[in-house]
C-alpha cells in the first residue's frame, strides 16, 4: 500500500526504494508495477486476509502450506477475470 500510496503522490521509483529500504531498485520498480495493477482497497483486503490466514496457521487451524495455497489460489483467480 506504501508504494501505490507514494506513485500515486509522484514520487519516483528511487525514491520509494529509498523510503521501503530496498537496495535494488529492479525490486523497487516491479513493486511499483505491481502496485499500479490494484486499487488500495484490494491491497489492504488481500493483507487482512495474509492476517488473518497467518493467525490460523499459527493456532494450527490451518498448516503454512495450506495457508499459502488458500492465499495463491483466492487470488490468482482474481487476475484471470
Amino acid at each position: 500500500e506504501m508504494v501505490k500510496d507514494m506513485r500515486e503522490k509522484g514520487f519516483p521509483a528511487s525514491a520509494i526504494a529509498e523510503r521501503i529500504k530496498e537496495v535494488k531498485s529492479f525490486a523497487a520498480n516491479k513493486y511499483v508495477s505491481q502496485a499500479t495493477k490494484f486499487k488500495t482497497v484490494e491491497i489492504m483486503d488481500c493483507l487482512k486476509d495474509c492476517v488473518d490466514l497467518t493467525l490460523q496457521s499459527r493456532t494450527g487451524a490451518l498448516t503454512d502450506r495450506m495457508a499459502a495455497e488458500l492465499i495463491i489460489t483466492k487470488y490468482s483467480s482474481k487476475q484471470k477475470s
